[in-house]
C-alpha cells in the first residue's frame, strides 16, 4: 500500500464539495494526507471530491473519459486500449471515476517522467489516433498529468 500511496503527489490538489459547486486549488503548502487519498479513491470521502495533480515528474498518468463521452464505451476503450499498447504502453487499469459512473484508465510508469512531456505526448498519440482531447461533453475531459500549472 506504501509503495502506492508513494505515486501520488501531496501537494496543489484539487477539490469540490459533494454538494457540488466549483472545484478549488488548495493552497501549495497544504499537504494530502495518505488517509484523504485512500477516501478520495475508494469514493468514500464524506465531504470532497478529490484531484492530485502532477509534480514535475510523475510515475503515472491517468485518462479522465466521462460518463457521457462518446468514448464511454467498449469499442472506443477498446480502439484506446490498442494505440497505447502499439505506442509502447501495454498495461493500463480502469476504475470508475466517481459517482457520475465516469472511467479513470490510470498507466503506470517503472521510472519517473517529465510530467508536462508526458501530458504533451499522451495529446499527441491519443489525436493521432482520432482522439479529441480537451475538457468539455463527449471528449476526454482532462489528462491528469502537469496540467496547465506547469505548462
Amino acid at each position: 500500500m506504501a509503495q502506492f500511496l508513494e505515486l501520488f503527489h501531496r501537494y496543489g490538489y484539487i477539490y469540490k464539495p459533494l454538494s457540488g459547486g466549483s472545484w478549488y486549488s488548495a493552497e501549495d503548502k497544504w499537504k494530502l494526507p495518505d488517509s484523504e487519498i485512500l477516501k478520495a479513491i475508494a469514493c468514500a470521502h464524506p465531504k470532497f471530491f478529490i484531484g492530485c495533480r502532477a509534480g514535475k515528474s510523475t510515475r503515472f498518468a491517468v485518462l479522465d473519459i466521462d460518463q457521457n463521452s462518446r468514448y464511454h464505451n467498449k469499442r472506443a476503450l477498446d480502439k484506446m486500449l490498442n494505440a497505447l499498447s502499439e505506442a509502447g504502453l501495454p498495461k493500463s487499469s480502469l476504475y470508475r471515476s466517481s459517482y457520475s459512473g465516469g472511467w479513470h484508465l490510470y498507466l503506470f510508469f517503472e521510472e519517473p517522467i517529465n510530467s508536462v512531456d508526458l501530458r504533451k505526448q499522451l495529446i499527441k498519440l491519443l489525436t493521432l489516433n482520432d482522439f479529441q482531447v480537451a475538457k468539455g461533453s463527449s471528449r476526454f475531459s482532462l489528462i491528469l498529468v502537469a496540467r496547465d500549472r506547469w505548462d
